[in-house]
């Protein structure tokens, strides 16, 4: 069971990578303007290794998105 204080640090991390919450009915879809990529988790992530997975995934998008400017 995920607790609220890790949804609150992803929620936070993710805003100040520019993605905004979408929705969280089933799952949590975040969306990035920007990249116009959006991203989708678990409502309620058990792995521990979720947040990083996650950061891999925001670090692949951005890199993608400044490949595509060149």
């Amino acid at each position: 069971m995920t607790s609220p204080k890790y949804l609150r640090t992803l929620d936070k991390e993710l805003e100040r990578r520019g993605y905004s919450l979408q929705r969280t009915k089933k799952h949590r879809v975040y969306y990035n303007a920007e990249l116009g990529k959006s991203l989708t988790t678990s409502k309620s992530p058990s792995d521990r290794k979720t947040h990083y997975r996650i950061q891999q995934v925001i670090k692949q998008n951005e890199k993608q998105f400044l490949e595509e400017d060149f």
